[in-house]
């Protein structure tokens, strides 16, 4: 009976054990669901494995009612009430593209969990030797992060026997809104000052991970796909120059928008740095040595991919440019052609002078177009500067 009852218990467990931090099987089915822009969405399945979208659209989630509604695409046969953070977070292998297959891509991200039915806080264990605790209050409405701090500081602050506490575990308790509670429970045991450096460098890790830094040390930007641009979406001869210039100021403004970003985390780590001096000096200094390595490399990246965004708009717009011109050129000389056999039959030379000349026309275009990619492409592409050098 009392196996009955802690399994009941534990089946909407939104607790948080700390020794946990990654895995990619679940031994027992959790509806989860993750996130990781550029790639398609996943889910848990009922047999504990991770499995892919299939929607195209279905991508890059972070509003808190937005994932709600896709817990509840998800597992449309189950009453999802709320969400909530996962307790660590978890490696999941076989991440697609949002265009489909390869599907080869490995992210460590944090999952949510979608809250099933009437929510239940996780009923904590206290081994020999540890202290439980809680804070509950109806007027203070929070988010899962905050709570897990607020535990923190709490058996920080705690001596038992001349033993530092720490946590062990915690659960956020009443829900009060959508990914919302009124507070949390821990369960604080002696720290032991072997594994403790280990868990601050996870607890660093963590907090590296929660801004741009964690983009796999600037190697794999997490940002939508350029490709779903408005300008990628359709050709339009017309206005071709203009539509191509209010696309760069928009990878322009993008771009932008996260170097700011990428400043604001950098300033907040930095006072981070600055408070962890004063009690270990060491620990901080490698927390500041790891956080500008990253910080470069983000930074780095950050300006590979405006390149690399840049260069894919230039190349869809000269393959636009061109095959326009291909179609006047083809056109003209169509005409051209045309009006030379009605010569043939009867006098038309006006319309085969006016032909010859809008092909002339056409050509020339061609021609001053081709001249100005040649020197555009001289003032920025190294391997066009190196062989105008040594063939010119």
């Amino acid at each position: 009976m009392i196996f009955l009852l802690i399994w009941k218990l534990t089946a909407n467990n939104v607790d948080a054990n700390i020794d946990s931090r990654k895995e990619k099987k679940h031994e027992k089915f959790v509806p989860l669901v993750a996130f990781e822009c550029g790639f398609r969405n996943r889910f848990m399945g009922e047999d504990g494995a991770w499995m892919s979208d299939p929607s195209t659209l279905a991508t890059c989630l972070s509003g808190k009612l937005d994932i709600l509604k896709y817990c509840r695409k998800a597992y449309p046969k189950l009453d999802v009430t709320n969400i909530v953070e996962y307790s660590h977070e978890v490696e999941i292998p076989g991440w697609c593209r949002e265009q489909g297959s390869p599907c080869k891509w490995t992210h460590t991200v944090r999952p949510y969990q979608c809250i099933i039915g009437e929510f239940h806080s996780e009923a904590l264990q206290v081994p020999h030797g540890c202290r439980f605790g809680h804070i509950n209050d109806r007027q203070s409405c929070n988010d899962y992060a905050h709570w897990k701090d607020a535990a923190y500081k709490q058996c920080k602050t705690k001596v038992v026997n001349d033993k530092r506490m720490a946590v062990r575990s915690f659960a956020v308790l009443e829900p009060c809104g959508l990914d919302l509670f009124t507070g949390v429970e821990f369960v604080c045991c002696p720290r032991d000052d072997k594994t403790e450096g280990i868990k601050k460098k996870v607890e660093e890790e963590e907090i590296l991970n929660s801004t741009l830094f964690h983009l796999d040390n600037g190697k794999d930007i997490s940002a939508k796909s350029i490709l779903q641009d408005p300008y990628f979406k359709m050709s339009d001869p017309v206005n071709e120059h203009e539509r191509f210039k209010e696309a760069q100021q928009r990878v322009e403004k993008r771009h932008r928008a996260k170097i700011n970003k990428v400043m604001r985390e950098w300033s907040d780590l930095e006072a981070r740095y600055k408070k962890m001096r004063k009690t270990d000096e060491k620990g901080a200094e490698a927390f500041k040595k790891e956080m500008t390595s990253r910080f470069q490399k983000t930074v780095a990246s950050l300006e590979e991919e405006n390149k690399e965004q840049k260069k894919q708009l230039d190349d869809v717009h000269e393959e636009r440019v061109q095959a326009h011109l291909n179609e006047k050129k083809r056109q003209a000389t169509h005409d051209y052609r045309a009006a030379l056999a009605v010569q043939v039959g009867a006098p038309n030379k006006h319309n085969v002078l006016k032909t010859l000349k809008t092909y002339i026309r056409a050509e020339e275009k061609d021609r001053t177009h081709m001249i100005n990619r040649f020197r555009h492409l001289l003032r920025t592409d190294r391997v066009i500067i190196t062989f105008a050098f040594f063939f010119f």
